[in-house]
């Protein structure tokens, strides 16, 4: 039977993609699961963290295996109660939400550890655990299992014709994830040959071009030459855009300076194909420079790069991205210095909206420094409150609102001078201070000397 990978197990899965491709399928991450020290260990009285989408009852995990070893009564008991305490915490769940590659690492770790122990047992004993388990939960829990147990295996390379073979056979979308990976890990070239070479067939599966995605990422970052110079030799421009939707260079800026100059074709080039990210790429390439350098000689840099007569608007949104998140102050500066005097308004409040975090969306906000409205509010106050700053103003009481700051941001708002910005601001911050303390809201307000309704 056909299992898709839920939302979760797709998370799980892209996570391990990315601490495989940062630390090598093989480092050790799996190695060491067989006997792994105690303190490694998740205790038997871990706090259970449920989390997961209904599924049905597992199927059996890893059935292709021979039959375990008999073991004492003692044993399955330890072996089951250490396998359980796993499944029950969070430790796979945050593993897969980090973007912290240590958090992966140990993710990575326990999960192969999980997958050791389930093989231990017989398949009631294996059913004894995971009907200890929410009954949502179980389905979710045996597949990440036979996921980890999927990778564990084949650790020396096969051939392409084995990898082939085995893909045309593979009738679930985890099990084609892991051949793809351990293809892709193993021999790149081959993988991009065949892959070009199938994909372009009129009769081509749409799994073929809809699950390669991770695989592509994997040899992006572990040789982006041969992936930029593959694609290139694509015709097809969606098939191309395809092999290049996973591929970023700022990593290739984070070693030796001697050797960034030969990055800085592959991005000239990978960013000619990419024109709709291309200011996402340059920024990630900038903030990885500005670590080693100062943000004039990446500006110099940029300017070096001959980008076209076109390219000054959005590579000045790039360096102002990526220097931001160095140094708000800084660069808010060089922004003011840089905005006509008729968009600073419209500038300000657009820098004050990503300094306090509300105007960010969920997924920027993963990535983006930790909002510090004070640090804003001073800044707001050194340009002093006038029509520039008022629209900032405005979404600066946002931002006191969003920090449970009621009476800082009832403040800001009545500070504003132009009536009308002043009139819709304070209804604003009115409406989410009832909506946020019904209790309270209008003592709130008549301290402040705001009318109440």
């Amino acid at each position: 039977m056909f299992h898709s990978l839920t939302k979760k197990q797709s998370a799980t899965f892209a996570a391990m993609l990315g601490v495989s491709a940062l630390t090598g399928w093989w480092a050790g991450a799996f190695s060491r699961s067989g006997a792994m020290p105690a303190a490694d260990r998740i205790p038997a009285q871990a706090e259970t963290k449920a989390a997961g989408s209904k599924t049905s009852d597992p199927p059996t995990v890893d059935s292709s295996q021979a039959e375990p070893a008999k073991l004492t009564m003692a044993e399955i008991s330890a072996v089951q109660e250490e396998l359980l305490a796993i499944l029950r915490s969070r430790v796979i769940e945050d593993g897969a939400e980090s973007s912290d590659p240590d958090t992966g690492i140990r993710m990575i770790r326990l999960g192969a550890r999980a997958a050791c122990l389930l093989r231990k047992l017989t398949q009631s004993e294996k059913d004894h655990v995971f009907a200890q388990l929410p009954q949502a939960n179980r389905g979710e829990a045996s597949m990440t299992l036979k996921m980890f147990s999927s990778m564990m295996t084949d650790r020396e390379p096969l051939t392409s014709s084995d990898y082939a073979e085995r893909l045309a056979g593979a009738k679930e979308e985890m099990d084609r994830y892991v051949i793809f990976s351990k293809w892709g890990a193993n021999d790149p070239a081959g993988f991009l040959h065949y892959w070009k070479t199938e994909a372009a067939k009129p009769n081509a599966p749409a799994w073929l071009k809809d699950q390669v995605g991770g695989t592509f990422t994997e040899i992006g970052l572990a040789n982006p030459r041969l992936l930029l110079g593959e694609a290139m030799t694509v015709k097809d421009p969606s098939m191309r855009q395809s092999m290049l939707q996973g591929l970023h260079l700022k990593k290739s800026y984070a070693g030796n300076k001697s050797q960034w100059a030969e990055s800085d074709g592959l991005l000239k080039q990978l960013m000619a194909e990419i024109p709709d990210r291309r200011g996402d790429e340059l920024s990630g390439v900038l903030a990885m420079r500005m670590k080693h350098e100062s943000p004039e000689e990446a500006r110099a840099w940029v300017e070096s790069l001959d980008l076209g007569a076109d390219s000054k608007a959005w590579t000045k949104k790039s360096l102002l991205s990526a220097w931001r998140g160095q140094d708000r102050t800084a660069a808010a500066q060089w922004m003011l210095e840089n905005t006509p005097p008729g968009q600073r308004s419209d500038s300000i409040a657009e820098y004050v909206g990503w300094w306090t975090d509300v105007k960010l969306t969920a997924e920027m906000k993963r990535t983006a420094p930790e909002p510090d409205i004070a640090g804003c509010a001073d800044w707001i106050l050194s340009l002093g409150i006038n029509p520039d700053t008022e629209k900032g103003i405005s979404a600066l009481a946002d931002g006191w609102i969003q920090a449970g700051e009621p009476a800082a941001a009832l403040a800001w708002a009545q500070a504003i001078s132009d009536p009308a910005i002043r009139a819709t601001c304070l209804e604003k911050v009115t409406t989410q201070i009832e909506r946020r303390y019904p209790d309270t809201w209008r003592a709130m307000l008549t301290a402040a000397n705001v009318p109440t309704p």
